[in-house]
């Protein structure tokens, strides 16, 4: 049992203020403001009303840190990016393609860019970079959670080292997991630059467990699998996705409905459209992210009106909206019939949410269903 963090405390996650800041409501009942030490979107973890783990930190401009979440799932995962590099001396040896090394230095720079680790094993040098992972799906996890300019630099990098130095990626993963994967979804870039290195690179992707005091039980170090030979379908840009907008005040917008011209009455609120970019995902989603262009789908006459908030892609060459529009009904607080589901049998593709969808419990989980559910059924039933 490794001991990483002084003695923790449960609170309530209530609302993330910044990138760096939450506020939690503790066990006495009190609201407090508490240091965040991750700059990942962490939103599929940090839901309100789950439970976070914090400790005191007296040198900080905050008095408490969080360094904890426990999932849906009742798992312990450790939040503090910080932290992830002190993990590494303490399970170097419990990693097989790491067995033998030293770590040499840290922090090492190299051209314009700065990397966690060099290791050493006799003459051999191997320029490490650690990645913290906490996005899951059942028995998949995946990096990143946000798009990240600077692991696709860092990968760019590490693939056109000198030939008396190996470059690696190291992704240590939260949670207890089979299989890893890249964030095609979030970050296509950065998953098809780690596809094109798999045969440069050392790339290896460890789980681990923590206990209920977040203490690192090192026994449970295990290797996740790279599935490499299924991601190639998945890196196309084809697939569904999912426009979140927010309408500020109650207002009429027009619409039609086959022949049939609508204007029913959208109350204040989220909507949520479902629509598909089987013939290039990026494009559509970069047309409804601009205020350009003329009208032409139910979408784009009502949008002009509410704000977009966010667009989910989930790339797949599948068909999938259907199946989503289908599970999103199930949780959403109303529907607009007819809308976007002119050509299919479904009742609509709009759904309404009285507030933001992403704080729904429930509604991320099917998402990540979406995203990693089906990858993991093909992994698993080739």
């Amino acid at each position: 049992m490794a001991k990483f963090f002084p003695i923790t405390e449960k609170a309530t996650f209530l609302e993330r203020v910044n990138r760096f800041t939450i506020k939690v409501l503790n066990r006495h009942g009190k609201v407090l403001k508490s240091y965040l030490p991750n700059s990942g979107s962490l939103e599929e973890l940090l839901i309100p009303g789950r439970t976070v783990l914090i400790t005191e930190s007296p040198k900080g401009k905050l008095p408490y840190k969080a360094v904890g979440v426990i999932d849906a799932s009742g798992n312990f995962i450790m939040i503090d990016s910080i932290k992830v590099n002190e993990i590494l001396p303490s399970i170097i040896e419990r990693i097989p393609s790491l067995k033998g090394y030293q770590i040499t230095r840290r922090e090492v720079r190299y051209e314009n860019a700065r990397f966690d680790f060099l290791l050493g094993k006799g003459p051999q040098k191997l320029l490490l970079e650690v990645k913290g992972c906490t996005l899951f799906w059942e028995d998949v996890a995946s990096f990143p959670d946000a798009p990240t300019k600077r692991g696709v630099k860092h990968l760019r990098l590490l693939s056109n080292l000198p030939e008396d130095l190996k470059g690696g990626i190291l992704f240590i993963i939260q949670k207890p997991v089979k299989y890893f994967i890249p964030n095609f979804h979030t970050d296509p870039e950065f998953a098809s630059e780690l596809y094109k290195a798999r045969e440069r690179l050392l790339i290896e992707a460890i789980s681990l467990k923590w206990d209920e005091n977040l203490n690192l039980i090192e026994e449970s170090v295990s290797r996740a699998h790279i599935p490499w030979e299924r991601m190639e379908p998945l890196l196309q840009d084809k697939g569904a996705y999912l426009l979140l907008l927010l309408n500020e005040s109650p207002k009429a917008l027009p619409f039609s409905n086959g022949s049939k011209s609508k204007s029913p009455l959208f109350e204040k609120g989220f909507y949520v459209y479902v629509g598909s970019g089987l013939r290039g995902l990026s494009s559509r989603i970069k047309r409804h992210l601009s205020d350009k262009g003329k009208p032409f789908w139910h979408i784009d006459k009502i949008k002009k009106g509410m704000k977009v908030v966010k667009v989910i892609p989930i790339r797949n060459p599948e068909r999938m909206e259907c199946k989503i529009a289908k599970e999103l009904k199930a949780i959403a607080d109303g529907i607009i019939a007819g809308f976007g589901s002119s050509d299919c049998a479904c009742e609509s593709h709009l759904f309404y949410f009285k507030r933001d969808p992403r704080q729904v419990e429930g509604f991320l989980g099917r998402v990540l269903k979406f995203r990693f559910g089906l990858l993991s059924e093909t992994i698993q039933n080739p």
